[in-house]
């Protein structure tokens, strides 16, 4: 007999002093978590009774009646699935539970409908927009803790604490935009494929992008970086030697320094030609 209890991941502290919550499910001895999309503190929840608890300083009770209720109806969906399992396989593994939980919700893990816009978008030869949705997903990733996200857990609460949690990490503003753009943009795609009329969590939300403030080293420190003696330590004499030369090709990226060849060089030595990795532009 599988058991299913709420819990907080007490392994992972968020920065605000929050905790996830997660439904735990032990078969076998062998235990894994199901992620939901709420974070509370340790003095919000009643472990024994796996319930959020109404602190008047935190949250109200209406906020309370509300969560508690969703993490009902999360942890009851778990409980269908195993018993699901349980009539159909007696000797079933977690890993089982896993999958079926996760095929269930397939055609609504939003993660799932992400990767696939992302092949979409390599396959367009959109690599600009694929690269994005391929950051905020890992951030996204990093942020909810599983492998898998059901669309209707994506609500303004999600969204809220999503950016609550980027900027405890210290994100700067455009980063933070970066991700919500990106984010709204694929979750708007698989609202429009649902044909969902309902609240859009991202209503009210902006994004404004903040002019970057120029970090130019003067003249006379690249001279001095150049000059430096660095012979007994060769680490840092090569660190400055890609540095210098990425400086002297007009910046020239990492990657297309590490894709460089003798081909690249002209004849008359003076010349240098490649296509940027990004862009594919000839310099």
């Amino acid at each position: 007999m599988s058991s299913v209890k709420l819990r907080l991941n007490k392994n992972r502290l968020l920065k605000n002093g929050t905790y996830p919550v997660v439904i735990q499910v032990i078969q076998n001895r062998q235990k894994k978590q199901v992620s939901t999309r709420y974070y509370i503190r340790a003095c919000e929840f009643d472990e024994h009774a796996e319930k959020m608890l109404h602190v008047p300083a935190l949250n109200t009770s209406k906020q309370v009646k509300q969560v508690n209720k969703n993490l009902s109806a999360m942890k009851e969906e778990v409980k269908e699935v195993l018993d699901r399992l349980e009539k159909s396989n007696v000797y079933y593994t977690i890993d089982d539970f896993l999958r079926l939980y996760k095929s269930r919700n397939g055609k609504d893990d939003f993660f799932l409908f992400m990767d696939e816009q992302i092949e979409l978008k390599q396959k367009m030869k959109k690599t600009g927009t694929a690269k994005a949705y391929i950051s905020t997903l890992h951030s996204l990733k990093k942020f909810d803790h599983m492998e898998f996200l059901p669309y209707d857990r994506i609500d303004s609460y999600y969204v809220d604490k999503y950016i609550q949690n980027l900027i405890m990490e210290d994100d700067c503003q455009n980063t933070i935009g970066f991700y919500i753009r990106n984010f709204r943009a694929v979750y708007n795609r698989f609202r429009k494929e649902r044909k969902d009329e309902g609240k859009n969590p991202f209503d009210g939300i902006k994004t404004k992008i903040e002019k970057t403030h120029k970090r130019a080293l003067p003249k006379a420190e690249i001279a001095r970086i150049d000059q430096m003696d660095l012979s007994s330590e060769p680490l840092k004499e090569c660190a400055r030697d890609l540095f210098s030369f990425s400086f002297n090709t007009m910046g020239m990226s990492f990657v297309d320094i590490l894709k460089l060849t003798k081909k690249n060089l002209m004849d008359d030595a003076d010349t240098l030609i490649y296509y940027r990795s990004k862009t594919n532009q000839l310099v």
